[in-house]
C-alpha cells in the first residue's frame, strides 16, 4: 500500500513538471537569454593580460588585446518577451554583474 502511494505521488509530481514546462499557468512559451558580462571600460583586466602576453608568446603576434568575461545561458518560462528582458536585467544587476567594474548585455531567444 505504501509502495503504491509513493508512486502515485511520482506520478503526480511529474504531471505537475510536464504541465508547468508546456506553457500552463499563464506561461506561453519559454525563453534563453544569452548574457554576456565584461570588465567596463578602463578597469585593469589582469587576466585578460596574461592572456594577451601568453598568445603574443605563442607568436601570435596579431593579437592587440585580451578581454576575459562571462558567458551565461539562462532558460526561462515568460508570460511576454518583455517581461523576461525585465527579469533577465534584474538578474544581471542584482547578481550576475558586478554593475560596478563590469558591464552586460543579452538577448533573448525564444525556445518554442
Amino acid at each position: 500500500m505504501r509502495a503504491t502511494f509513493s508512486r502515485v505521488a511520482a506520478v503526480a509530481r511529474a504531471i505537475k513538471s510536464v504541465l508547468n514546462c508546456a506553457g500552463f499557468c499563464g506561461k506561453v512559451g519559454g525563453m534563453l537569454a544569452r548574457i554576456h558580462v565584461t570588465l567596463r571600460e578602463g578597469v585593469l583586466d589582469p587576466q585578460g593580460k596574461t592572456v594577451h602576453h601568453a598568445l603574443n608568446d605563442l607568436g601570435y603576434d596579431e593579437v592587440r588585446g585580451v578581454t576575459i568575461g562571462k558567458y551565461l545561458e539562462i532558460k526561462l518560462d515568460s508570460a511576454s518577451k518583455e517581461e523576461a528582458e525585465i527579469r533577465v536585467r534584474e538578474m544581471c544587476k542584482q547578481l550576475l554583474a558586478n554593475t560596478v567594474i563590469e558591464s552586460f548585455r543579452f538577448t533573448l531567444v525564444p525556445t518554442d
